[in-house]
């Protein structure tokens, strides 16, 4: 069996609901994500679900997963520190250290 080569370009997420929806949809095939939701597919069976599997000649190139919206999040970015408040941090954390 051949093994298929999914290119970085040709690896998408998609995510997709309403406003009415419970349950989000997540379509992937990425590696990254694909390993990512498979773990906690495992860990938390009840909730989330591999409903499709895409295949190639055998090989799984694409998984869709559904779950309850509520655990679909977005965070916001994390505030930059400046180099000088890095600094302080990094000498308050040693004078613990010792």
């Amino acid at each position: 069996m051949e093994k298929i080569n999914v290119t970085r370009y040709e690896q998408e997420v998609h995510v997709s609901f309403t406003m009415e929806d419970e349950m989000a949809t997540l379509y992937t095939s990425s590696t990254v994500w694909l390993k990512k939701m498979d773990k906690i597919v495992k860990a938390y069976p009840d909730q989330f679900k591999v409903v499709d599997t895409g295949k190639i000649n055998g090989e799984i190139i694409s998984k869709t997963y559904e779950f309850p919206i509520k655990y679909f999040k977005i965070l916001k970015p994390r505030k930059e520190l400046s180099d000088e408040r890095k600094q302080e941090l990094k000498e308050r954390l040693a004078s613990f250290k010792k």
